[in-house]
């Protein structure tokens, strides 16, 4: 455990205990150092070295892949490369196309009709206020919450992880267009519901932003031009839309010194799981590439 300030550039001078974990089987003096971040999720096995001299390499997914990225372009002196997956590091304020890449991943699989109509008939059962139906729906998707509000967020919840799980694709499935985006999203749970459990954690003066092109422009523009880093991203990725591979093309330019992998049929961060014989061929070419150009540019 080591001792973090709570605001390293306020005026808070709080500070709170945080986690890491040490892996040094196969570490060699002067040799780089692998640090893989969490991100949001609690630490497990996160593998860091503390050792002077050595060549630091920075690797994480989803929001810990957007803080690799940061940290070799914030700094370069310390940070020698690093693998982003997942990386979201464009914002929006009405994420719509969440939706829209969760239409493309339930077409993919086959059930799209299906879960729409599940989404209505499922509103149908909340917006009734029905103590009984609200208690059937718990015990049905196992979830808890006091209000239909709370219920719709904590199935939103268990549904954008099931999305990120593999999906074997054949065909020209995902070139069926989707009309009724909004299909897929429950009409309880919008923008305006996260935004009060963002005042109930950080207090009623929270607002959020009404525009995020100065935010973007801060963020990724921090990412122009900046070299090793290494940028995967699943092609059915629902967060694939704040990544540099945009289901409509790259916000960055893919260099050989800042390339930009797609791959094929895979989901989130799909790149920075173990190896499994079902692995994707998109996604065992992603490993690879990355394991070689890590290594070119550590030497």
């Amino acid at each position: 455990w080591i001792t973090q300030p709570i605001d390293h550039f306020g005026a808070n001078n709080g500070t709170w205990k945080q986690k890491y974990m040490v892996n040094a089987e196969h570490y060699k003096p002067g040799g780089p150092i692998y640090i893989l971040t969490p991100g949001e999720s609690e630490v497990s096995k996160m593998y860091t070295e503390d050792t002077h001299f050595s060549k630091i390499v920075f690797v994480g997914g989803s929001y810990g892949g957007a803080l690799a990225a940061w940290m070799r372009a914030i700094y370069p002196d310390l940070v020698t490369a690093a693998w982003a997956s997942s990386a979201p590091v464009f914002t929006y304020i009405d994420f719509y196309q969440l939706d829209q890449a969760l239409g493309r991943h339930l077409t993919a699989r086959g059930c799209g009709e299906s879960f729409a109509q599940g989404v209505k008939d499922l509103d149908a059962i909340l917006l009734s206020n029905n103590s009984s139906g609200l208690d059937s729906v718990r015990k049905m998707f196992s979830v808890t919450g006091n209000t239909a509000q709370d219920i719709a967020a904590s199935i939103t919840g268990a549904i954008t992880s099931t999305v990120n799980l593999p999906v074997m694709l054949s065909g020209d499935a995902l070139d069926q267009s989707d009309s009724n985006i909004t299909a897929y999203r429950s009409e309880l749970v919008d923008r305006e519901y996260w935004q009060g459990g963002c005042r109930s954690s950080f207090g009623p003066d929270m607002h959020p932003l009404t525009d995020v092109t100065e935010q973007n422009r801060k963020w990724l523009g921090l990412l122009k031009g900046v070299t090793n880093i290494y940028y995967t991203v699943g092609e059915l990725d629902p967060w694939r839309d704040t990544t540099v591979a945009t289901a409509n093309g790259t916000l960055l330019d893919n260099t050989t010194s800042a390339p930009i992998f797609v791959m094929n049929g895979a989901t989130h961060t799909q790149d920075m799981q173990p190896d499994t014989l079902y692995d994707l061929n998109s996604v065992r070419m992603a490993k690879e590439m990355g394991d070689s150009l890590i290594k070119k540019w550590i030497l």
